[in-house]
Parts: structure tokens; sequence; C-alpha cells
């Protein structure tokens, strides 16, 4: 699911939560794992071990585990076994990741939405511009003047909006290029 944008993620995890078999997936995707899975398998130095429960259960379980290993080996002298992605600081830190990107997407949402809509705006504008043109460049259609003056109001009136949608279309690309600075500068803080 790396490359989903989050709305896709979002469509994939209730198709998958609809389906009422059974299904086996392997992923890294810690939202998924928490919204659909409802067993969880590990596999440990060639044991597989079924928990069945939910994903933060598990993790409550393996910590404690950990934890029981961490005090046994203490106990005995051997050095702990690191557990495969068990280290709370790794689980702080992707979690961290997860809610930088979703915050970053949440902001950048509404501006590229913005931005597609101002662009489909200008060039129904633009197209409607140049339709007056041709009309108004058309001898037979100045015979009516009445229709000349309202084409003419129109035309000034779309040029009007063309130029108020350009001036917020730039400062929706700021605002974008702005947010898009910050989550870079973000995630070289994060190492992510």
């Amino acid at each position: 699911t790396n490359h989903l944008d989050i709305p896709s993620r979002e469509m994939l995890t209730d198709a998958l939560d609809a389906y009422k078999g059974t299904m086996c997936f392997i992923t890294h995707d810690r939202t998924l794992i928490r919204e659909i899975a409802n067993k969880i398998v590990e596999v440990r130095n060639g044991q597989v071990t079924v928990f069945p429960c939910h994903y933060d259960e598990y993790l409550r379980q393996s910590e404690r585990a950990e934890t029981e290993e961490m005090g046994a080996a203490e106990a005995s002298g051997e050095p702990p076994q690191e557990r495969p992605g068990g280290s709370k600081e790794k689980r702080r830190r992707k979690a961290n990741e997860a809610q930088v990107r979703n915050e970053h997407y949440r902001l950048m949402s509404p501006i590229k939405k913005r931005i597609e809509e101002i662009e489909q705006e200008v060039r129904a504008a633009a197209g409607r511009i140049e339709e007056i043109g041709l009309i108004t460049n058309d001898p037979d259609s100045n015979a009516d003047w009445q229709k000349v003056v309202s084409m003419n109001l129109e035309y000034e009136a779309l040029k009007e909006k063309v130029a108020a949608l350009t001036a917020e279309w730039e400062g929706c690309q700021a605002e974008s290029e702005r947010l898009e600075s910050e989550y870079r500068r973000v995630q070289e803080e994060l190492g992510m």
C-alpha cells in the first residue's frame, strides 16, 4: 500500500473489510493492520505464533513478552535478543512519520483540490472568451447591437474572472510549495 494515497488506501480498507471470507495479508501498513486484522500470525526465529486478537492487543502482548524475555535474559546474564520491529523507539518513530504524512496530506488535499477547480474554471472561461471572440468577429453577428453589447460585457467579466482566478491559483501554488518545503524539512529532521 506504499504507493497508495490516503483515499485509495481507505477504499482498499473498506473493500477488504467488507469481504466476509478469510484472507491472509502481509503488510507493513500498521493502519491497514489495525483496521482489518482480527488475528496476527508472528513468525520469529522459525517459530509461528498465532495471536487471536487485534493488532493493538498483539502489540501489548508482544511488549509484555519482550519485557519478560529481557528480564529472563538479565537474570541469566545473557544479552537480550532484539525483537524484529519491536523496539519502542522504532515504533514511536514510525508513528511520528505516519502522523507527519497524514497531517501533510490533510493540509495539501484542499489546496490541490482548489488548484484543480481553478484550472477547470479558467479553461471554461478561456473557452468562452474564445467563443465570444469568434462570434464578435463574425460580421453577421454585429447586426444585433444588443447582442454585441451583452457579449462585450460578458467578455470583460470573464477576463476579470480569469485574472482573479489566476491570482488565487498563484496563491494556492505558493502555499502548496511552502507546505511541500515544510514537509521535506520535517522529513529530514525525522530521518524519513
